[in-house]
């Protein structure tokens, strides 16, 4: 289940990333509780993308209970 998890993890990583371009959202955290991650991009997207995954897959899990 790990090795399924992180492609998909890595995925929704790297769109965050991509849509970050000048590093705005990043930077608006380096005043707040998560300034360490926000020094290192590299987890703070991966702690972005698995928000993210874990949203789908809770949206998901909602739609999936209704049909």
């Amino acid at each position: 289940m790990f090795l399924i998890m992180q492609p998909a993890v890595a995925v929704f990583a790297g769109g965050a990333y991509m849509m970050d371009t000048d590093g705005d959202f990043s930077n608006s955290f380096k005043n707040g509780l998560v300034r360490i991650l926000a020094k290192h991009p590299i987890p703070f997207y991966y702690c972005i993308g698995f928000v993210i995954f874990f949203g789908v897959v809770g949206f998901l899990g909602l739609i999936a209970q209704f049909i």
